[in-house]
């Protein structure tokens, strides 16, 4: 570092490069090997004598690869990349992929059991399979590796999901190489209103639509109305749904609407019965929702295979608490009852005059009786009151 020179990084085309002129040079030696011990003449590596050879073996009605495995009456001239089935034709060719499902393709892999077994043509597929691992990291350091697309806003999804508590939703969102993700277009409007994307799902035809904008306080028959209605626009729909269409033109419920329990077991399916009636928010409340909702469109006959979530009971509601009540103003353990409302007084009776008592201490009795009315909280006038 302190002499200036700068360490070269190592790639990894670095290494594989020497690796494949090694196995280059390894494999024109060992085809040169192969055609000595079979007695056979010239270089293995000059391609025009190779090709004469082959020829003039085809042209006397000889072939190296013997006889078409398929029509078995002449000389094979093509082997399959795969199987390495010998035909003679592209008829030939087609009829051995037809019979025996091969694709055709060379295996990028194959064992070896012994070394009877690594021959040229292994040592070849070994090769190519090099020089493509080379091109690929050649190609790969070229390529700008940094991800053009756009992003979604998380900020706009993150605030979705915070509305969505606040109305009993459970929305789970996955992360941004997820293709369910990048196609959420659910938002939330200026008036806090959320547009929906949905997904609809016609499992019998096999069919998927989706809807975007949809409004949370538009009913379920009213969304389902814009696919199985005769209406401008989705001719195309009704025709590919034309079941589900026939049965809503008759008896609107005879199409049933479910959902599928998130969260759930792979081996334990359960949904959720939604009502035509409900809205969107209510039908959703309660539920988990992963990037946005997903309905499933179904006949009477597919409900049977089904197992549905039985709604939790409503609970009863609690009787109101008795008020509590007041201390006296005396402070002392005595309890008072809660004096009514402003606007409930009833008027008090007059207590009567206590009979066989004077004159004179009727005319106190009353006085008195007329100031308890106006006593305040102060406790010693209260008790020389009710003294008096």
């Amino acid at each position: 570092r302190g002499s200036g020179h700068v360490r070269r990084q190592t790639e990894p085309s670095h290494i594989i490069h020497p690796i494949v002129s090694l196995l280059g040079f390894v494999y024109c030696v060992g085809m040169k090997r192969s055609r000595t011990e079979n007695g056979e003449a010239g270089p293995s590596c000059d391609g025009d004598k190779v090709k004469a050879a082959v020829s003039g073996g085809i042209g006397q009605g000889l072939s190296r690869l013997g006889q078409c495995a398929v029509c078995e009456q002449a000389a094979a001239q093509y082997r399959c990349p795969q199987c390495e089935c010998c035909t003679c034709s592209l008829a030939c060719s087609k009829k051995h992929k037809e019979d025996t499902g091969c694709v055709g393709k060379r295996p990028r892999s194959h064992y070896a059991a012994s070394k009877a077994d690594l021959d040229a043509n292994t040592l070849t597929r070994d090769y190519r399979f090099l020089e493509e691992a080379s091109r690929s990291v050649g190609r790969s350091a070229r390529k700008d590796l940094s991800d053009t697309r756009p992003k979604p806003n998380r900020g706009r999804l993150n605030g979705l999901r915070r509305l969505c508590l606040k109305r009993r939703i459970r929305l789970e969102l996955l992360p941004d190489a997820f293709a369910r993700h990048v196609c959420n277009t659910s938002r939330v409007a200026r008036n806090k209103l959320i547009l929906w994307r949905v997904e609809w799902v016609f499992p019998l035809q096999g069919v998927t639509f989706f809807d975007d904008g949809v409004n949370e306080n538009d009913t379920m028959e009213q969304l389902l109305a814009n696919i199985l209605d005769i209406r401008p626009g989705n001719a195309a729909k009704r025709n590919t749904v034309a079941q589900h269409a026939n049965a809503w033109k008759q008896d609107r419920g005879a199409v049933q609407v479910v959902m599928k329990a998130e969260g759930r077991p792979a081996n334990d399916e359960r949904f959720y019965s939604i009502a035509l009636d409900q809205t969107l928010c209510k039908a959703l409340a309660g539920k988990l929702l992963v990037e946005f909702p997903t309905f499933r469109v179904l006949l009477p006959h597919q409900l049977s295979s089904i197992a549905f979530i039985e709604p939790d009971p409503e609970p009863e509601p609690e009787p109101a608490p008795e008020p509590a009540p007041k201390p006296g103003p005396s402070g002392d353990s005595k309890l008072e009852p809660a004096e009514p409302a402003s606007g409930d007084v009833e008027p008090k009776p007059a207590e009567p005059a206590q009979a066989g008592l004077p004159e004179e201490s009727q005319n106190e009795l009353e006085t008195a009786l007329a100031s308890r009315q106006e006593v305040t909280t102060n406790g010693s006038k209260r008790d020389h009151l009710f003294a008096t």
